[in-house]
Formats: C-alpha cells, structure tokens, sequence
C-alpha cells in the first residue's frame, strides 16, 4: 500500500486529499477535492491562490480518473468535485445524505448524487466495511465534525488495511483537532500505521479558547504515546500563520508532520499568508 498525500492546506489550498495506491487493486482516492477560502482578513483569494488551485483541481481530476473507488467524507466542498465529470463509471462510498447530517451538506450531498446518479456506483457508506480484493475500506459511524455538538455537522472516518501486508491507513477526515476524547480513544483503538489526521482550526477566534487548546494538546499526547505510526496533521490547522505554537509539546516528539513535510519541502500557507501575497500581488507596502 503506498499513501500519497495529495493536497493540502500546507501544500496551498484547502483540502485533505489523499490517494492510496495498491499491488493488484486499483487505487482508492480520500476526500479528492480542493477550495479557497472565500474571505480571509476581509481579502478575497490572490492571484496565486488561485493559481495554486487550478493546478490542483487537474491533479485531483486526473486521480479521480485512475481511481477504481472514490471516498467523500462529507459534503464540504473541499472535500469533493462538486461539478465534475470525472466520477463516471466509478464506485463512490459516501456520506448517506439522508441521515445524521446537517441541513447544507444534505442540500449539496443531494445535489451532487443526483448529478452522479446515472454515471457513478453511489454507495452510502456509514457505518460500513466493504472488500476490494486483498483490501478491506471500514467507515466509522457518522462522527461530529469538530466538537459534540457542533453545527457543522458529521463526517466519516476511513480505516483501509491491507491484509496482503497487514498495513492499515486511517483517514479522519475533519474531526478537528482532534477535539473530541470519543475520536481520540477511537483512533488509540484502531492503532494505524498511517494516520492522516486535520488538526484543530485556532485561526477561528473562537478556537483561541485556553480550554479547547489544552484538550488538543492532551488528546494528541495520548495518540502520541499509544499510535507508534507515521502521523500527519494538516488542513484546518494550516491556516494559522501560528499554528506551531498552538501544539508546542506534541511538535517536539518530532512525530508530528504536515503533507508538505512529508514531501520534504516547506508548508505553503497561502491563505495565512494572503494579506502579506495581495500586497506583494497589489504593490502595496
């Protein structure tokens, strides 16, 4: 099984993709999409945001278009192509627009699916395990995007294991941090070789909240010190120009990494970065 990060927030948009190829299965693309933020410091995305973008959407159509299997957590829109042909004749294991979800995500989930509805295998897949060959793709039940009771809604989690080789890969989509004990002890549970994790959103004034960072800070500890495989954090925590300091004493285990460290080259955080980019961009002091 060979992981590949694909995009991220740390690589320059907003996204969590990844694609997963394998020895005799065809490979399996996680939460293939990719978005600006719409509005950041009052500014609307720079030139090379949008740049960043357009390149990333070829990638990501291109892997959708050598995937046998797409996954799509959950109906944010960086989380999918919303509008793209690419999908046809693929089997799609998403998120059950009709039940544990949230009034937009069940508006977008449903257009989406009947835009796909005669093109795409579309499976609900909450809940589920299903088995491709020497591969087998286990869903959690619906998960709280972020906090218990917040209003954003629920995700998957994807668990993929190899049995050819006994690796297993866990994808949580965005469970925010993680912010939740129940998430934490879940994955401590599950013990992935690879866990590929979005970290908490501090760029949000109301994630600055002392408490809220404090159980970040535990609940990754407690991964720490019981997952001993590859962990990579990335995505909503990416678009904090400070989000190192928010997580100092999980950082210094050295087993933390972004995607773009993964691929050994330095975080691209073009939307905290935009005041600075749109004045380079506006020739503005």
């Amino acid at each position: 099984m060979k992981v590949i990060p694909l995009v991220s927030d740390s690589l320059g948009v907003r996204s969590l993709s990844v694609f997963v190829e394998f020895d005799n299965t065809d490979p399996l693309l996680i939460d293939g999409g990719a978005r600006l933020g719409p509005k950041r410091y009052g500014l609307p995305p720079t030139e090379l945001e949008k740049k960043a973008l357009e390149l990333y959407h070829k990638l990501i159509d291109k892997c959708v278009r050598k995937a046998g299997a797409v996954v799509i957590s959950h109906y944010h829109y960086d989380h999918y192509l919303p509008d793209s042909t690419a999908y046809s004749g693929k089997t799609l294991y998403v998120k059950d627009p009709e039940s544990d979800i949230n009034r937009s995500q069940k508006t977008r989930g449903k257009l989406f699916l009947e835009l796909q509805r005669n093109e795409a295998r579309i499976i609900p897949a909450d809940g589920r395990e299903f088995h491709h060959g020497d591969i087998t793709i286990s869903f959690s039940a619906p998960v709280p995007h972020g906090e218990e009771d917040t209003p954003l809604g629920f995700v998957l989690m994807t668990l993929v294991k190899d049995s050819s080789t006994g690796e297993t890969l866990l994808h949580t989509s965005d469970v925010q941090g993680p912010v939740s004990t129940k998430i934490r002890d879940r994955i401590i549970e599950l013990d992935p070789d690879i866990l590929i994790m979005d970290g908490a959103p501090t760029y949000l004034m109301e994630w600055k909240e002392p408490a809220l960072i404090n159980r970040v800070n535990q609940n990754l500890m407690a991964i720490l010190d019981s997952v001993d495989g590859t962990i990579i954090l990335d995505h909503h925590n990416l678009r904090d120009r400070e989000w190192s300091d928010h997580i100092r004493k999980p950082l210094k285990s050295g087993r933390i990494e972004t995607f773009a460290e993964f691929h050994d080259i330095k975080p691209l955080m073009l939307e905290a970065m935009r005041r600075e980019i749109w004045r380079s961009e506006h020739g503005q002091d």
